[in-house]
């Protein structure tokens, strides 16, 4: 089976829930030798100009490719995107596959194509459709998501949900956290876009200290960025500023901790740690959040909002909360109400709900079932 993967792995300036699924299924398959090429369409750029000058490398690195292995490859594997721009790239990579005679595995790590397509013109949404009708193979990461292909000729066929998956620790003993109500340890792990909720979270803690007499330890974790939904600010540096200002204004600098992006043995300490894993996300390109996987994982107790395929990840009052978007009372509110029983009981269940729908055998093994069919 020698096939292209073509995607975005991690790296210090770029992690994702989609960059980190792209090197775990790398991992899954280096570890089995199982053989594959694969051709990097990260580009480390703002301009537009650059961008496709190294989508266009990226191409011809995918033309050698096909030459150089003429009938042995049968099939791609493109993790694709939900932007304009990124439709340019992915159109380019889909079609010469299909002009080469491939099979096409297209992979959204995301939930809002649908809007993307609806949002384009009646010509431009044609050239989607007639792009999408040549993939042989669509995975989502839920049945919430099949819909967002329902202009894709055949798609109830087409398209496959598989949920993200990660590693399961060596141990098989649930982990067994201390919990003290007075002073919850929080965890924010996510990039720190408006709409998924930082912003909640911050005015929370400031909540549960002066309403509810408690002293949090709420860890932010993730880079500041903007996004096309933003509100309140028009750029990163104001929304840095208004941060640290309320941190100071209020007096938390004891309780508020701006870690920036974390990974490795600093990111596995902080979720052995934290009592919560908090994500009020409505964040328009949300779709399966490894950051809850994680926590799921860790034995965190979730709150989040009830918000596209999150309303199966998190189970209410099971693992977890669900709250409005923009609503940091029902946070400081559900995290008040938990004492040290009902933090060791969720605690539990969050971890057999990972183990039983997210853990990565189950995904890796889906993975490769759809490679194996599109191999032959």
């Amino acid at each position: 089976m020698k096939f292209v993967l073509m995607g975005v792995k991690s790296s210090s300036k770029n992690i994702s829930g989609q960059s980190l699924c792209f090197d775990i299924l790398m991992e899954g398959l280096k570890n089995q030798k199982i053989p594959f090429k694969y051709i990097s369409i990260d580009v480390d750029t703002t301009s537009n100009l650059q961008k496709i000058a190294e989508y266009i490398k990226a191409c011809c690195k995918l033309i050698l490719f096909y030459l150089a292995t003429i009938g042995k490859s049968k099939f791609i594997y493109i993790a694709v995107a939900q932007s304009k721009l990124g439709f340019y790239r992915d159109f380019m990579f889909i079609w010469i596959s299909k002009l080469f005679g491939k099979k096409v595995i297209a992979h959204l790590h995301g939930g809002n194509f649908k809007t993307f397509y609806l949002e384009q013109s009646p010509f431009f949404q044609k050239v989607i459709k007639k792009t999408y009708d040549q993939c042989d193979c669509i995975i989502v990461l839920s049945r919430v998501y099949i819909d967002l292909f329902d202009f894709v000729d055949n798609y109830k066929n087409k398209v496959k949900a598989v949920p993200n998956g990660i590693p399961e620790f060596d141990s098989n003993q649930p982990v067994q956290k201390t919990y003290d109500q007075q002073k919850p340890i929080i965890l924010y792990l996510s990039n720190l876009i408006e709409s998924k909720g930082y912003l909640d979270v911050l005015h929370s803690s400031l909540i549960l200290k002066e309403k509810y007499n408690i002293s949090p330890q709420v860890y932010f974790c993730g880079n500041f960025l903007s996004n096309s939904d933003d509100l309140t600010f028009d750029n990163i540096e104001k929304a840095k500023e208004y941060f640290h200002n309320f941190v100071k204004e209020n007096n938390l600098e004891e309780n508020v901790v701006y870690k920036g992006l974390v990974q490795g043995e600093t990111k596995d300490q902080l979720l052995k740690e934290a009592n919560f894993l908090v994500l009020p996300t409505n964040y328009n390109a949300e779709g399966q959040p490894i950051s809850l996987i994680e926590g799921l994982k860790n034995g965190c107790v979730l709150i989040t909002t009830k918000y596209r395929d999150i309303q199966y990840m998190n189970l209410d009052k099971e693992t977890g909360f669900f709250v409005n978007y923009n609503d940091p009372e029902s946070i400081a509110e559900s995290i008040n109400s938990v004492n040290e029983e009902d933090f060791k009981r969720m605690s539990l269940s969050a971890q057999k709900h990972f183990k039983n729908s997210y853990s990565f055998i189950s995904h890796y093994n889906n993975m490769l079932k759809i490679f194996d069919e599109y191999s032959k």
